[in-house]
């Protein structure tokens, strides 16, 4: 099994009373490494993060072309955390692979916002991340409920 520090609000996680950082396994993993993921603005070189950041889609045309590009952007990071995935030698198969990405949904808001859930099936639990992406750029302060129903319908 392997092991991280863990973070909070972006930053290493230290305990305010003993002053030391704390450590995450299995599926907290799986959910920490899913929010730096969609948080993280994408660098080729460590081909790690996403491009949700709007301002970096350009002219998008109309809501359903906007729904589409988050979409594969959504995918396209997914892909990127299944092969870290496959690269990391100590993964706890049992308790850290993503198994699936079972749900995988985009909602675009009247303001011309977008929402995305994703639900990761990691063993014998389900890891979801609400995010919500706005004309700014993407921050952890965007980790979100949603003001509406994702499993509503698309």
């Amino acid at each position: 099994m392997s092991v991280v520090l863990k973070k909070a609000d972006g930053d290493l996680f230290i305990d305010r009373e003993t002053g030391r950082s704390a450590l995450v396994s299995g599926p907290s993993k799986v959910d920490q490494e899913m929010a730096s993921l969609y948080l993280t603005e994408f660098d080729a070189d460590r081909q790690w993060g996403s491009n949700l950041d709007i301002k970096t889609f350009g002219p998008v045309g109309n809501k359903a072309n906007f729904k589409s590009i988050l979409y594969l952007r959504v995918q396209q990071a997914n892909a990127r955390l299944i092969a870290k995935q496959g690269r990391d030698l100590t993964l706890d198969p049992d308790n850290e692979k993503i198994q699936q990405f079972s749900n995988v949904q985009v909602k675009i808001t009247e303001d011309g916002g977008g929402m995305f859930l994703v639900v990761a099936d990691v063993g014998t639990s389900a890891v979801a991340q609400t995010i919500g992406v706005d004309y700014q750029p993407t921050s952890i302060d965007h980790v979100l409920s949603p003001p509406f129903g994702l499993l509503a319908g698309a």
